[in-house]
């Protein structure tokens, strides 16, 4: 007859089994923790990347497209142009004179500037005669500067009629709005001119012009750019503190040294508004360019020459410092720069690679720098960085594609600014499907709207915008 098992037999018995159990967990456990990945580095591969919208030179719209092949397209127009009467907007000056309806066609986003006040060599008056013949202020002038007619701001039927224009043109501009093109974001950033000389918000009142207005009537002519434009992003020649949250700055003097460091000054700092003595009338906006764009135009006051040439580091460090995404319409052209005085074979072919250099420095350069992948649980982590000094400010989506899978990746460009980098994990256990086949993932970044449209990185062997990272002999996960 079997004797029962005695109690300390099967303590034993179940001592070993928990034993054997915990022993089976912790040797998974070192395998999963000991498992070696793959690291694989991508190397920055500039020579390979092409064009990318909303960076780079705006050339100016009246030039022709051999000039330059840039994404973005400066356009300016005054009040007078587009205004023949009272409450009446006719465009087809503009479209003629910016060959704004061929631009489109060729997929190009441009830069937006609407001036009520451009000095020139005659005299003139940019404001219409309907307009300028009920306004009680105002005064012709002859200056440094030039020519023309300054108007006194605060003028409730000069507000009044801005407002009007500047709804006016938003919606001629909405008209351009046509995805077959490509470019549904026609208008990419609007410069707010409308104040001041040039639109550039200060006046020679010295001169006796009449002066900038305050804060409370700056605002008013901020609004209806608001309303017009809600999809583009607006820019101001200063940090004012009736800037929009969401609107950027630009730099008219890019390349001059103390009138650049002057403007960081003004953005660092805030302060003083020197044009109307308001202690507060700047405001300080810190790492702005981390959220709203950057832009400008080279300074006039030096000769192209000198900042492509002789200045070159400085001019390149200047803009770097700025974090600029663009720069237009005073852009370096080799044409201009021989029209300032001659230039030998080596300085010439010198000023073009230069000029080449200056603009890849401007805006996002974002790529993968390094991937690392877990063969046996399948997990991915991915780090994208971005090389270059500002972030893009439009929306587009990093994905990956595995065969005819596309997964957006849950990561935000904007929140990688220039010169930085974030990693995130995947795991491909779950993005796989059930197959042995051999699979090959690609990575790229789209547009929003248009899936098709993809960015250019520098990385090799990329085909429409997707660019091969990870290759699967055989799937072990």
């Amino acid at each position: 007859m079997r004797q029962p098992a005695k109690p300390g037999r099967i303590a034993g018995l179940r001592f070993r089994i928990v034993f054997m159990l915990l022993l089976a967990v912790l040797l998974s456990c070192c395998a999963y923790t000991s498992e070696r990945p793959r690291h694989i580095v991508f190397p920055a591969h500039p020579e390979g990347m092409g064009k990318n919208p909303y960076i780079g030179y705006a050339m100016d719209s009246e030039r022709d497209a051999e000039d330059r092949d840039t994404d973005l397209i400066y356009v300016e127009t005054s009040f007078r142009e587009i205004s023949p009467a009272e409450r009446c907007f006719d465009f087809e000056a503009l479209e003629t004179r910016c060959r704004l309806k061929q631009w489109q066609a060729l997929g190009k986003h441009i830069v937006l500037r609407f001036v009520m006040d451009n000095p020139s060599e005659a005299a003139h008056c940019d404001i219409p005669d309907w307009l300028r013949g009920r306004l009680r202020g105002g005064r012709e002038y002859s200056t440094e500067y030039g020519r023309g007619f300054a108007p006194d701001y605060t003028e409730e039927a000069l507000i009044e009629a801005h407002r009007e224009a500047i709804l006016a043109l938003g919606e001629y501009f909405s008209g351009y709005e046509d995805p077959a093109h490509r470019n549904p974001d026609f208008v990419a950033y609007v410069e707010l001119g409308s104040l001041g000389h040039w639109g550039e918000w200060h006046v020679l009142a010295d001169a006796g012009l009449p002066e900038m207005p305050l804060a409370s009537v700056r605002r008013r002519y901020i609004e209806p750019y608001e309303a017009a434009f809600p999809k583009a992003r607006l820019l101001l020649r200063r940090p004012f503190t009736e800037r929009p949250d969401r609107a950027g700055v630009y730099n008219d003097v890019s390349g001059n040294p103390e009138g650049t460091e002057e403007w960081l000054s003004w953005i660092a700092e805030g302060g003083a508004y020197d044009q109307t003595g308001e202690e507060d009338g700047l405001r300080a906006a810190g790492a702005l360019w981390e959220s709203a764009p950057v832009g400008g135009e080279l300074t006039s006051a030096i000769p192209l020459r000198s900042m492509l040439l002789r200045h070159f580091n400085r001019t390149r460090a200047l803009l770097m410092k700025s974090h600029a995404s663009f720069l237009g319409p005073m852009i370096p052209l080799l044409s201009e720069a021989k029209e300032q005085g001659a230039l030998s074979r080596g300085e010439a072919a010198r000023f073009c690679r230069n000029a080449d250099r200056l603009e890849s420095s401007l805006g996002y350069r974002y790529r993968v720098r390094a991937l690392e992948y877990f063969p046996r649980t399948g997990r991915l982590v991915l780090t994208i960085r971005n090389d270059g000094i500002a972030p893009i400010y439009f929306s587009y989506i990093p994905c990956l594609y595995i065969g005819a899978q596309r997964l957006p990746l849950s990561v935000s460009l904007r929140e990688i600014p220039g010169g930085e980098e974030q990693a995130l994990s995947l795991s491909l256990r779950e993005l796989l499907p059930d197959t042995e086949a051999e699979k090959t993932v690609y990575f790229g970044i789209e547009n929003a709207d248009d899936p098709r449209e993809r960015l250019s990185l520098p990385m090799k062997d990329g085909e429409d915008g997707r660019y091969p990272i990870l290759t699967f002999r055989e799937r072990s996960f």
